[in-house]
């Protein structure tokens, strides 16, 4: 069995952690109309269990891909020097790239990782809304059938502890909205200043990307002369590096913002759509 899988299976079997439970006993009691009405709370425990076992899952392979990232970049970087005692500068330029590419690999990685993290807290606070729905299911149907027991039932007192879980599932979707905005931040702000308002500005805060691409083509258009093999060294790794930043912002319009849309689906929140490429 998954290690996800038994720590799932876990989950389902152990009471969860303060959570307002009805006496097992009054609910054996029931009548059997009265517990085929539980059912569809039942299945949604179920569903609920499976969820953090799949984002457990998730979590898992995210992490065994960030390691195999991180041995393509010990690789890259012994190819690297061989290509560098060789002096073939040809590959010296492809064992570079080489590199580049596989440290955006695992920076990407770095970032889904986190996504997976805040997306399987989130569906184990819906697994605990789950087991309060199904405990309030269970408390409706003792005090509708009237058994022993039905007389100590409180059902507001269920509402209210469904309303507080509700409420940290929206919380749990908040934190995930938040890490999503500060890995988009980090992508905008590798490309450009954000912090430049003012003209002087520039003279206060390091240039970004957008900044050196801009004054390598100034460079280029000064003169008459066809651009020196310096130009090209220098605009082909601020080019790589952009768009390195460019596929980690795809990765997170296509990855990270599709798999919170599906948190804020489950909770009931309004998705939010990314703009319409141009």
């Amino acid at each position: 069995m998954r290690l996800a899988l038994a720590v799932a299976a876990a989950l389902l079997l152990l009471p969860g952690c303060g959570l307002l439970r009805v006496d097992d006993s009054a609910v054996q009691r029931l009548p059997l109309e009265s517990k085929l009405d539980l059912i569809e709370a039942e299945n949604d425990l179920f569903i609920a269990v499976d969820a953090v076992d799949e984002a457990a899952n998730r979590v898992i392979e995210t992490k065994e891909d960030y390691k195999k990232a991180d041995n393509a970049i010990s690789e890259a970087g012994e190819a690297l020097s061989q290509a560098e005692q060789a002096k073939d500068q040809k590959l010296i330029d492809i064992s570079r790239l080489s590199v580049t590419e596989s440290r955006q690999r695992r920076d990407f990685l770095d970032s889904w990782e986190d996504v997976m993290w805040a997306q399987l807290d989130v569906e184990k606070a819906k697994l605990e809304l789950a087991r309060g729905r199904y405990e309030k299911a269970r408390a409706q149907a003792v005090k509708k059938a009237n058994v022993e027991g039905a007389q100590k039932i409180k059902i507001e007192d269920y509402d209210r502890q469904v309303a507080e879980l509700e409420a940290t599932v929206k919380k749990r979707v908040a934190d995930a909205a938040k890490a999503l905005t500060q890995k988009l931040t980090a992508v905008e702000e590798e490309l450009y200043q954000t912090k430049n308002r003012a003209s002087e500005d520039p003279l206060n805060f390091p240039i970004k990307l957008n900044n050196k691409l801009a004054h390598v083509l100034g460079v280029v258009e000064g003169s008459d002369n066809p651009p020196t093999q310096q130009s090209y060294m220098v605009y082909e790794d601020v080019a790589t590096r952009v768009n390195g930043q460019l596929k980690t912002l795809e990765g997170l319009m296509n990855n990270d913002l599709a798999a919170f849309n599906k948190l804020i689906h489950d909770a009931n929140v309004p998705a939010i759509q990314a703009p319409a490429k141009k």
